[in-house]
């Protein structure tokens, strides 16, 4: 009995042995329940408690702790601190015990390095703390909007004329892609044909009976497959929508959205495909959170004086123009000089840019009303031209069909609203070479108001 007693008081004393209780810190992890095997002047080596062995760079360990040496333990603490002249001090003290020959190995490497942190004047590194990444709405994800639910984020909507099907119903057979009656057989599918042949008749082996009178023409009738609508009996070929695949037969685009579904800008989302988020109102941040004021600001377009739509072609027929246009004198160039003659373009094209942002400018022009015409979701699409042949559109709303009505055709209108779009037509080509005309322009106005001079 004492034996086994014996025995087990042995085995357990050399688990706690086996089971030390040190710890290498390495920046922000922590290795517990480790082993030191061995450190030379540059790495420390020590084993985990699952029996794998790790290699550290010596001077990437942050604090080392041995269990059952409170003085090197304290020298730790200084050369965490930046204490390097203190922990040198402090480490020959820890030296002095009598340890294992690992551990003597460890205090020596730490022990040169802080002399060698205390030569340099090496500072400890600063913990700083973790940013926080910025708290995001949890409806939007931070984004500050959501896709629109009344156009599925298209910015259209539903086609009023086809009820967003994208097929209306074919105008030339009415739908039954061709099922009318066949105008050739009636709808029976064949047609009769008559036949005369001529045959001999039967007992007229005398002879004194003539032989004109021996043959007699016999009519048959007989029924053929129509050639016109193959025996259905209806014709199936229209010429609109016969050619399609036969389940779409009978059906054509709808001429309005051409088979997308939708057309016209969506009302509720003004044709930016998104809303603000319910939850953030935008913002991107979570209910309850401050938006930070921005720190940049977006350049504004500066405002232009544009008193007439033929000032404007004037001003865009200044701008620089590019010198690959005139092919004599570009070819004329050696590569050198062509790029050069490129960067000099995109740089005076990039000056001009900037003081001539013509889209969103809001503008007032006197011009000629050349025609309305009604256009998607009850709008009105107004064309008006200058004097010089520069033509403006603009799109109403339904509510001013009854200032529409009360214009005529040539008669002198004001046009003011919001540009959209500008470009410059080609310049006619019955121009006389001695003068040098202005191309006309192409102007498109949003929310625009169009009044009658009296």
């Amino acid at each position: 009995m004492k034996r086994i007693c014996l025995i087990v008081l042995l085995f357990a004393v050399s688990v706690a042995i086996e089971a030390t209780g040190d710890e290498v810190t390495v920046g922000q992890i922590r290795y517990a329940d480790v082993k030191i095997l061995s450190a030379t002047k540059v790495s420390v080596t020590f084993r985990l408690s699952n029996d794998r062995e790790l290699t550290k760079a010596l001077a990437s360990v942050t604090v080392i702790s041995l269990d059952g040496c409170p003085q090197f333990d304290a020298a730790e603490k200084l050369f965490a601190a930046g204490k390097y002249e203190q922990a040198v001090a402090a480490y020959e003290k820890a030296f002095k015990i009598t340890l294992p020959a690992e551990w003597q190995q460890l205090i020596l490497s730490r022990q040169s390095l802080a002399r060698k942190y205390h030569a340099e004047g090496h500072k400890p590194p600063v913990d700083e703390p973790k940013q926080s990444k910025p708290k995001k709405c949890p409806y939007c994800r931070g984004a500050g909007f959501m896709p629109c639910t009344d156009c599925h984020a298209t910015g259209l909507t539903k086609c009023t004329k086809c009820n967003a099907v994208g097929r209306i119903t074919c105008p030339g057979c009415k739908g039954q892609w061709g099922r009318g009656t066949c105008d050739k057989c009636g709808g029976s599918g064949s047609i009769t044909k008559t036949e005369s042949y001529r045959r001999r008749k039967k007992f007229t082996r005398n002879k004194n009976v003539p032989e004109h009178e021996k043959y007699e023409t016999v009519t048959k009738r007989i029924r053929l497959t129509c050639p016109r609508c193959g025996g259905h009996g209806y014709d199936w070929k229209c010429l609109r929508c016969s050619n399609q695949a036969k389940k779409l037969r009978g059906t054509v685009k709808c001429p309005v959205c051409h088979g997308s579904r939708r057309s016209g800008t969506c009302s509720r989302c003004n044709g930016t495909k998104k809303l603000p988020c319910k939850v953030c109102g935008g913002s991107g941040l979570p209910p309850g959170a401050q938006a930070q004021p921005a720190t940049t600001t977006q350049p504004t377009a500066p405002t232009l004086s544009i008193k007439s739509v033929d000032q404007l072609a004037e001003m865009l027929h200044n701008r620089p123009t590019n010198p690959r246009l005139d092919a004599v004198t570009w070819a004329a160039l050696t590569s050198l000089q062509q790029q050069e003659a490129i960067k000099s373009h995109e740089k005076a094209l990039a000056e001009w840019d900037l003081t001539n942002t013509f889209v969103g400018q809001k503008v007032s022009w006197s011009l000629v009303l050349d025609d309305v015409r009604a256009g998607q979701n009850d709008c009105y699409t107004v064309r008006a031209v200058s004097e010089k042949g520069s033509i403006v559109t603009a799109i109403l709303p339904p509510a001013a069909k009854d200032s529409l009505l009360a214009l005529s055709k040539s008669s002198p209108v004001t046009l003011a609203g919001v540009i959209s779009q500008c470009r410059v037509a080609k310049a006619s080509r019955s121009a006389s070479p001695d003068e040098s005309p202005t191309a006309p322009l192409y102007v498109r106005l949003e929310n625009a108001t169009v009044v009658k001079v009296e």
